[in-house]
């Protein structure tokens, strides 16, 4: 058994001989005669549960378990006393303890309550652990494909609408609105910034960036084609291979392509290029791979996503439930890159917008 006890108790007799027992169970355990030692072993190591006396010096067991509660909320305590005040045991739980014991303990009892308190922090774990792959798939990859099935439908629509084929264009106008349907019932279900700060989840393997680029780029030729955009691709022929999530990444150059072809001037060429660096784009040295998206018009580069993609964490939290799902969907693709350990950046000057990621060599 790997779970960690910390036994806090002035009594030397009863916290060496609680030591002794649980050890004898296969418990990891280690003892502290006061709340502050005790708080300072928890300051260098985790431990699943605190036993811990209310009488003691210095920091008595309520200070002490107040202090364990917001700082270290992962570990559960349970108090100790001598006395059989219930009121106390009260109090205890009221302020965060996760069960009660009167001395002398009960050392068959004392074990089924810890083999009960860890079960209970096994199974919230895996509840955590299920929240964030959910949080983590309804960002990461619901939304974003949805948003790109609409940026679809939006260019097929508009083509139809120009062969004046409209029984087309109305099919394809109900398949926008069920998707669109979707996208807003997910929205009403869940708190999107909150998503945002989720978990992203990701399978990294060795991957040829600049090979990954390229099939995303004449993917999207015939939807930039519909906007009379053309689309250059360049690469280096040195680029070294990132190790990276291939889905996540894929989702990020898509994601800037579609926003950049709707938002480009018509009968223009937006250039595609991958490169390997010897820096980041905020100036870190190492081998680096960048993928540079420059497109005509700056109107990519709207107020709104300029403070969603440049944001601060502090400054995200307080426009997350401002944004729009375009704004969004950009902000996504930041924290994929960010994921990666790379930087996002986007820049207009008034005539071009860059979008810019770099990801670490592999």
């Amino acid at each position: 058994m790997d779970s960690s006890i910390l036994v806090v108790d002035d009594e030397s007799t009863l916290r060496l001989t609680t030591k002794a027992r649980l050890q004898a169970k296969g418990f990891d355990v280690d003892v502290a005669e006061d709340g502050e030692i005790a708080l300072e072993k928890l300051r260098g190591k985790t431990f699943d549960i605190v036993l811990l006396d209310i009488n003691m010096p210095r920091l008595n067991g309520l200070q002490t378990l107040e202090a364990i509660v917001r700082e270290y909320p992962a570990t559960d305590v349970v108090m100790l006393t001598s006395f059989a005040d219930f009121s106390l045991a009260i109090e205890c739980l009221k302020k965060g303890a996760k069960d009660y014991l009167v001395k002398p303990i009960d050392a068959q009892e004392l074990v089924t309550r810890l083999t009960s308190l860890l079960r209970a922090q096994i199974s919230e774990r895996s509840l955590a652990t299920y929240k964030e792959f959910w949080r983590s798939t309804i960002l990461f990859d619901v939304f974003s494909h949805l948003n790109s099935i609409n940026t679809i439908l939006e260019y097929t629509k508009k083509s139809f609408g120009e062969l004046k084929r409209s029984d087309d264009e109305k099919l394809v106008t109900t398949a926008q609105e069920l998707t669109e349907g979707v996208i807003n019932i997910l929205k009403g279900s869940v708190q999107i910034g909150e998503l945002a700060e989720g978990t992203l989840l990701t399978q990294q393997n060795d991957t040829m960036l600049n090979t990954l680029v390229q099939t995303a780029v004449e993917r999207f030729r015939p939807v930039a084609a519909r906007q009379h955009l053309t689309l250059d691709f360049r690469s280096a022929s040195d680029v070294p291979m990132v190790k990276c999530d291939m889905d996540r990444i894929n989702q990020v150059v898509r994601c800037v392509l579609e926003i950049g072809t709707w938002q480009s001037w018509n009968k223009a060429t937006a250039q595609v290029t991958v490169d390997g660096r010897t820096s980041g784009l905020s100036g870190q040295a190492g081998s680096w791979v960048g993928v540079r998206v420059e497109y005509p018009g700056d109107s990519v580069l709207t107020d709104e996503v300029k403070k969603v993609v440049n944001a601060s964490e502090a400054e995200w939290k307080a426009l997350k439930d401002q944004v729009s799902i375009g704004a969004f969907n950009l902000s996504i693709a930041k924290r994929v890159v960010e994921a990666h350990g790379g930087e996002f950046r986007i820049e207009a000057d008034g005539k071009r917008t860059v979008v810019q990621f770099t990801l670490p060599a592999a």
